[in-house]
Parts: structure tokens; C-alpha cells; sequence
């Protein structure tokens, strides 16, 4: 449907500078942008991901597409803007489905929204309640630790698994999508069952990573397993 080909980048003025996912977040982009000094000498090149998840995806496309007609950015398709152009292509070809289409949007927007609405709080709730035993524990026996205890264990702690809490959010999104990665971490043990699980269901049932038949049918797979 789409051809590829390879890009080669010449660029002997100013910096080259990357970014990429930006996902309809236009104002993040050019704070961005401004924070680097972007000038008329520096070269923009976005490595996919500029549409959809963000408020504001049109204006995003208008603002790159201007940076690219001044010759100041270059831009490689995503995972998601494929998804995106095929899906405006197949309603271009079938109008019938327009509204399909548009209903699937809708519904998408209203999905997430409605995952952040429950998902937030209820990851929030049993953070808070995985306290319970403990502070249960020490008003009983009144056998509280010392607070330097406290700091010492929670520091080594961050230490062994700090990165943990900024990676796996990030690497098990594709796969589990973003009600499947609230219910991930709410039920525990991720790595070992829940994302295996989620990927062997979306292979099964062939869903392409980023849609909403994806996110479903991941969420579904941890809630079975």
C-alpha cells in the first residue's frame, strides 16, 4: 500500500536534532523546540508517532508539514501513523464507512478517558492499601522502625529497582496498551504473566498493536490469566 525507501540526511548547517511520539501534543513539541534554540540552521527529523493519543493531532500535522515545506525537518512514518493512513484510506475507498470511522474515533477517545477515570485512582488506592498490613503490624506490636531504617530501606530499594518504574511502563505500553497497563501493574507480576499472556492473545487473534481491538483483547488476557 505504502513504499519505503531509504533516507539519507545531509545536513552540513547547525545541529540534526531528534525527537519522536509526539502524538498530537503540539504545544510539548515546540516547547521543546524552544528549549533547544531550534533555528533556521538546525534540521528537525521526526522518527514517527506524530498523530493521534494528543488533543490537538491536526495542528501537529499542519505546524510539521510547514517545518518540512521550509526545509527545516524530515519526517519517518510510525506505527501509528501508518495505522492512521490506513484507516483514512480505507475510508476514502469504502464512503460508505465514513461514519464507522468516525464512530471508531469517538469511541477510542471515549475509551481512553474512561480507563485514565478508573485506572488512575484504583493504581493510586492500592498503593495506598499495600500499607494496611504493616502500619496494622506495628500499631499492634507497636514496633515501629526507626526512620532512618525507613529511608535507608526505601533508598536501596530505588536504587535495585528505580529504573523498573520508567521502563516497563514504557516497554510493555505496545503490548498491553493503557487500560491492559493499569490492570498489569494493579494485578502484579507482569513480566512473567501478564505480558505474555497479552501478546499471545493479540497474535491469536491477529490485532494490530495501537488499535482499540488490541487494547481489549490484552486487557481480556490479563483479566483470564
Amino acid at each position: 500500500m505504502y513504499s519505503f525507501k531509504r533516507m539519507n540526511i545531509e545536513h552540513t548547517k547547525g545541529r540534526l536534532l531528534v525527537t519522536s511520539d509526539i502524538h498530537g501534543h503540539i504545544e510539548h513539541l515546540k516547547a521543546v523546540l524552544q528549549k533547544a534554540r531550534f533555528d533556521g540552521d538546525d534540521l528537525l527529523l521526526i522518527v514517527g508517532d506524530m498523530l493521534d493519543k494528543g488533543p490537538k493531532s491536526l495542528e501537529t500535522l499542519r505546524y510539521v508539514m510547514k517545518l518540512c515545506a521550509e526545509g527545516r525537518a524530515l519526517v519517518t512514518m510510525g506505527n501509528v501513523d501508518y495505522l492512521r493512513l490506513t484507516s483514512i484510506k480505507y475510508t476514502i475507498d469504502n464512503p460508505e464507512n465514513a461514519q464507522n470511522f468516525l464512530d471508531y474515533i469517538n469511541y477510542m477517545n471515549e475509551w481512553k478517558k474512561s480507563s485514565v477515570r478508573i485506572g488512575a485512582p484504583t493504581n493510586l488506592l492500592a498503593a495506598v492499601t499495600a500499607f494496611i498490613p504493616v502500619l496494622y503490624l506495628c500499631f499492634t506490636y507497636d514496633c515501629w522502625p526507626e526512620t532512618s531504617l525507613i529511608l535507608s530501606a526505601w533508598g536501596l530499594t530505588a536504587l535495585s529497582f528505580g529504573a523498573f518504574y520508567v521502563v516497563e511502563p514504557i516497554s510493555y505500553y505496545a503490548a498491553l496498551g493503557l487500560s491492559g497497563t493499569y490492570l498489569g501493574f494493579l494485578s502484579g507480576n507482569i513480566g512473567n504473566m501478564r505480558v505474555p499472556c497479552a501478546a499471545l492473545a493479540l497474535d491469536v487473534t491477529e490485532s494490530e498493536s495501537g488499535t482499540l481491538q488490541a487494547e481489549v483483547v490484552s486487557t481480556m488476557a490479563i483479566c483470564g490469566s
